[in-house]
């Protein structure tokens, strides 16, 4: 018996050393995939890009520090992949009528340098790298030109030129403030079973690697 109890111990620890080995290898792989993505002095660059979307920071993203929190670059991440993948792929993303939704399994950020309200950040996306049913995203937030440091008061028509002007990304600075991936695996909403890539959303995610 006492035999018997011994075993079931070992066993036990056996799988619980094993299930923390893994967890430890999956940890260092996520870093290792961040790190990749940093040190490419090609993934701090704007021309690296291939999709855009401006975000202007909000009063709230900032912490007690004066600069946005870190946790907030990566809903800038989410926003500008989702916008991609809705105006672009036309995913859906209901779950009562959509066969194929995104599910977040590995994220990383490396920060350059702050961001701060009232900044107005470009975020810039590509595909890294396509699976059967997985994305893999490199994401990176540039600053503007005009708002990197600038507090110096402007007049409403000078606002009004800066919020509505239409100069594109030349008006968002040619190095990120932080670059980073994100890993998406499109499963059925009902089973969590990874399913492959519609081929049509494929074509369009080929457009921007």
């Amino acid at each position: 018996m006492q035999y018997v109890e011994m075993n079931l111990h070992s066993h036990q620890l056996m799988r619980r050393l094993v299930s923390l080995r893994l967890a430890s290898s999956r940890s260092l792989q996520a870093k290792d995939a961040s790190s990749s993505y940093a040190s490419d002095p090609g993934a701090w660059e704007r021309r690296s890009y291939k999709y855009f979307l401006p975000i202007q920071t909000r009063w709230s993203d900032n912490d007690q520090y004066g600069h946005v929190n870190n946790v907030v670059y990566y809903s800038y991440f989410d926003s500008v992949i989702n916008h991609f993948l809705i105006n672009c792929c036309g995913i859906d993303t209901s779950l009562k009528s959509s066969t194929n939704i995104g599910l977040m399994v590995d994220t990383g950020c490396s920060f350059g340098k702050p961001l701060s309200f009232p900044d107005k950040v470009l975020a810039g996306l590509k595909v890294a790298k396509l699976g059967r049913s997985s994305v893999t995203y490199q994401v990176a937030l540039f600053n503007s030109s005009s708002g990197a440091g600038d507090q110096s008061p402007k007049s409403v028509i000078e606002m009004h030129k800066l919020n509505f002007g239409g100069g594109g990304k030349d008006d968002y600075l040619s190095e990120a403030s932080a670059v980073g991936h994100c890993v998406h695996v499109f499963v059925h909403p009902d089973s969590n079973v990874p399913q492959e890539l519609p081929p049509k959303m494929r074509v369009v995610l080929e457009e921007i690697m």
